[in-house]
């Protein structure tokens, strides 16, 4: 063979090779993040501790993990589509800056990933993550997390081999395979939806200006251990001077022994047995997620703010959505209350799940570069320290609110939530009752005594702020708790209104409940109360016999990261995570054991003003009471009941 055939044949078999295709990475960025989400989902399910899905059957879980994963392949579409128009651009600019963006997707894609993968077996095995590793970890984290994605970054960036046709059309096929499997469960899931879906825009009557509101509650607070309440601690002395001038209410009790099932109630007034929210992973559903007195309040004008215990007393948490302007000092996302609501809340389940897995991996993402610190709902409600600074940092954020408000000429509608009575053990400012003493167990009357004391300084500094600058009389003050000390559901608790000029102050004796507080400020703003709130207003008459119902879950534990939740292994039908419901009329309490179906009636403790006994209902009488509002609510009584 001559020279000149040596020549013709290296023509005729080059190596074939292009540059990164498009199809390629566009294609394959979207199944990652299809893969990515369905594990996600398939964690969600089989932990159920963090899975509001732990009641449903088996066919609505699918429909929200593939609905939730076919919204994630939207996004990846889209991100790629602009990234690939950015890489376009570079190109013009430079040959060689070709690729590395249009990769940058994909390789952000599977570095999360792979980080999920991690964080999720590190707090399976060893009991850590990103949210509790120190520094020398976390810098560790940085380093290898960035060399990875960049590293893939630039292998996705490099020309390639171009791969087997039916490889290229099996991956457009299967993008399209899901795509259109996706759009018929959507749309069969929307047709058969008989959701009707009630607005929480309300008209007032009245032309006054709206006052302020602020809701300051503190955590498992029993009115028994309050000086106003009768306490021989002189635990709370601002309060003590504050309730003259205030509507206090004497038999207040909870409608949740937890903190978000009684928040949720509270900001709903609807009971945690209508909607199914009573501890963590509960989440409000279909119409429920806007049916607030938050959503109400801002349709008014007003800037509406939470301040919070992350994971156990949030409402985005919670699903309580287009509510809050901002919470925990962070401005809320109203996006997805905007797509719930042009789709009557048919997809909120998908778009919770949706949320919930990107937060987490943003979460993450941000924890890895340092831009925000990991929330560690664990470490929110065990790390003994962190309790008066949280509280601090709620207050500033308070009182910052305040400010801005009066800056934009609005009205400022503000939940406050404190952690400083929290129990089991308490770590107070300074140790009034508990001089020279050391906690040697938990639950001690003086340490608790003490917190209370914290507490009371609280709201006295509030209301210092609040006259300080000029909206002390332009301000509703209302003082509250979720639930008693040590989670309980059957004693008294706090609830004092203060209005401005000291209006309605007074005392109300006759059962009360926290649900009653939203339908008492709408009945001071003149506004209607809607017919969803199950609540009364404390400014109007109430009936003396009528039924305060409370209840109570014993299905919680940990999961492997250590996140409490109800289990759903240890629920089923017909009462769910549910363990106990109380009935109070007066002083009689009737308590329902749900999981042993047994009754039994006793009085609550330190009852101001008792009923006559003879003219109370009997057991048997409020025991069908309470069977008729249950199954008045959806639930099957058994024959036993």
């Amino acid at each position: 063979m001559n020279s000149v055939e040596k020549h013709d044949l290296k023509q005729k078999t080059p190596v074939s090779k292009k540059t990164v295709s498009f199809s390629h990475i566009f294609f394959e960025s979207i199944l990652l993040a299809f893969l990515f989400l369905s594990i996600e989902w398939g964690f969600y399910v089989t932990e159920a501790s963090i899975s509001f899905m732990y009641r449903l059957g088996f066919l609505e879980k699918v429909q929200i993990g593939l609905l939730s994963a076919f919204a994630g392949m939207l996004l990846t579409a889209i991100v790629v589509l602009v990234f690939a128009a950015l890489d376009w651009l570079a190109r013009k600019i430079s040959v060689k800056a070709g690729g590395y963006l249009l990769a940058f997707p994909e390789a952000i894609l599977l570095g999360v990933f792979y980080l999920t993968v991690i964080d999720n077996f590190t707090y399976t095995v060893f009991h850590f993550g990103l949210s509790t590793i120190s520094w020398p970890i976390a810098i560790i984290y940085f380093v290898l997390f960035t060399a990875s994605w960049v590293y893939v970054d630039m292998r996705l960036a490099k020309p390639r081999s171009q791969p087997p046709q039916w490889f290229e059309w099996g991956k457009t096929y299967l993008v399209l395979g899901i795509s259109v499997i996706s759009l018929v469960v959507g749309t069969v899931a929307y047709a058969n939806s008989d959701l009707k879906a009630s607005d929480s825009v309300v008209q007032r009557e009245s032309t006054q200006p709206l006052p302020n509101i602020i809701l300051l509650g503190t955590d498992g607070l029993s009115a028994a251990n309050m000086s106003i309440y009768g306490s021989s601690y002189e635990t709370t002395p601002f309060l003590d001077e504050f309730a003259k001038s205030s509507l206090v209410s004497e038999n207040n009790f909870t409608n949740a022994g937890h903190s978000m099932g009684s928040d949720v109630s509270m900001l709903t007034s609807k009971s945690p047995l209508q909607t199914g929210v009573l501890y963590p992973p509960d989440i409000l559903r279909g119409e429920d997620i806007a049916q607030s007195l938050p959503n109400i309040l801002k349709s008014l004008g007003y800037e509406t703010v939470q301040l919070a215990v992350p994971h156990y007393a949030d409402s985005n948490v919670a699903n309580l959505e287009g509510g809050f302007d901002s919470v925990n000092c962070e401005p809320n996302s109203q996006l997805g209350y905007w797509f719930n609501k042009s789709t009557n809340y048919r997809f909120n389940d998908e778009l919770y799940l949706f949320n919930s897995i990107f937060s987490t991996a943003k979460n993450r993402l941000f924890e890895v570069y340092f831009i925000a610190k990991m929330d560690n709902p664990i470490a929110d409600i065990t790390d003994l320290k962190a309790y008066r600074d949280s509280d601090v940092e709620r207050m500033n954020c308070l009182f910052d609110d305040l400010d801005q408000a009066i800056a934009d000429g609005k009205p400022l509608f503000a939940h406050v939530h404190m952690l400083t009575t929290h129990g089991s053990l308490f770590y107070p400012e300074h140790q009034t009752f508990s001089g020279g003493m050391i906690q040697t167990k938990n639950w001690m009357t003086e340490f608790y005594s003490d917190s209370i004391l914290d507490y009371d300084e609280f709201a006295s500094e509030l209301v210092d702020h609040l006259k300080a600058i000029g909206q002390y009389e332009n301000t509703i003050v209302v003082i509250y708790t979720d639930h008693g000390e040590q989670w309980s559901s059957d004693r008294r608790i706090p609830l004092i209104f203060h209005f401005p000029g000291d209006e309605h102050a007074g005392e109300v004796t006759e059962n009360t409940q926290n649900m009653d507080i939203a339908p008492t400020l709408l009945d001071y703003l003149g506004v209607e109360q809607p017919t969803w709130m199950t609540g009364s207003s404390l400014l109007q008459p109430l009936d003396p016999k009528r039924l305060i119902i409370s209840t109570y879950t014993k299905s919680i534990a940990g999961d492997d990261s250590g996140l409490w939740g109800i289990k759903g292994g240890t629920i089923h039908a017909p009462f769910y995570q549910f363990s106990i419901v109380r009935a109070m009329q007066c002083q009689k309490m009737i308590t329902f054991d749900l999981d042993k179906m047994t009754v039994s009636e006793s009085k609550i403790a330190n009852y101001v003003n008792p009923c006559d006994n003879d003219s109370l209902d009997s057991q048997d009488e409020i025991k069908t009471q309470v069977g008729n509002y249950l199954e008045s609510l959806g639930f099957d009584l058994p024959e036993n009941w």
